[in-house]
């Protein structure tokens, strides 16, 4: 009789043992739970619940993917606009000068020093960089676009360092965005043209007349490339619209896969915690037993 005690006990309490393991672990899944709003094991629930969450954060990580790059890039094109600003700002000043009556007479060095000067600060704004790379060097970003080199015979040229083609980019599965603008282009090479043509020339040596006429033909040459520029300058803005569209979907896309996970994954904190609250008593109340079986023995009862 007391062998068959002792096996009805020992069964006893490893049964209820079994049973605070399963009352830990739903305890510490709902602890879990309440902490951070989420279930545990989405599968545990429903496997084509489960299923579908992954398939939704697949897709919502390569909607990521894309959003990363085109802000990126979104800076990428704000660098270029603000380069192209800022070489427009510079010809358009040298054309002024160049159109003004201020020109005549005695002012040939003040103006081959300003040409020299512009030409100096739009080479720098050619060579552009955004984040070490080059935004005017087509696909040669390693390499700056342009320098002022001399050239045959003893002359001042400005050289193309940039590589062939242009930029584009992948701004979602179907679109692709040609984007590049090198310096190859009439936008950059008219007013190079232009200003060159000013330092080549031995200004102190012209007739007034000769003077004047070589002002009209940098003029012209200025206005056409000044041409050029606004038309690029107008294509980028919208690449930076159409980069600004597909970003706002981006995000607005983003926020509705979170919203469909969550509403998959998502618990009711307020009836995770209740549910919480009563495994702690529960538990609890098993340990108690379990302890209070542990303690008994047969002489308790003789």
């Amino acid at each position: 009789m007391s062998t068959l005690i002792k096996i009805a006990t020992l069964q006893q309490s490893m049964g209820l043992r079994q049973i605070v393991a399963r009352q830990a672990a739903e305890a510490e899944k709902l602890t879990q739970e309440v902490a951070t709003g989420m279930k545990k094991d989405v599968f545990s629930g429903s496997a084509v619940a489960g299923t579908r969450s992954l398939s939704l954060r697949s897709h919502q990580a390569a909607n990521g993917a894309y959003m990363e790059a085109n802000e990126v890039l979104q800076g990428r094109l704000q660098s270029m606009a603000d380069a192209l600003t800022a070489i427009s700002e510079q010809a358009r000043s040298f054309q002024s000068l160049t159109l003004s009556d201020a020109m005549r007479g005695s002012s040939r060095e003040i103006y081959r020093l300003q040409a020299e000067h512009t030409l100096g600060q739009i080479v720098n704004f050619t060579n552009t960089t955004h984040g070490g790379d080059h935004v005017f060097s087509g696909l040669g970003t390693d390499q700056k676009a342009v320098e002022v080199t001399a050239a045959p015979p003893p002359a001042m040229a400005v050289t193309y360092l940039g590589g062939p083609g242009t930029l584009s980019a992948q701004i979602d599965d179907g679109t692709k965005m040609s984007y590049g603008l090198s310096a190859t282009d009439p936008a950059f090479t008219r007013i190079f043209d232009a200003l060159t043509t000013v330092l080549n020339t031995d200004l102190a040596a012209m007739t007034p007349a000769a003077f004047d006429t070589l002002r009209e033909s940098v003029a012209t040459t200025l206005a056409d490339g000044l041409q050029s520029l606004t038309s690029r300058q107008a294509a980028l803005g919208n690449h930076q619209q159409q980069l600004q569209d597909r970003i706002d979907a981006q995000y607005a896309l983003d926020h509705l896969y979170m919203k469909t996970v969550t509403g998959i994954e998502g618990v009711d904190v307020e009836e995770a915690a209740v549910r919480l609250q009563s495994m702690q008593v529960q538990l609890r109340a098993t340990y108690e037993v379990t302890a209070r079986l542990g303690r008994m023995t047969l002489l308790d009862y003789l």
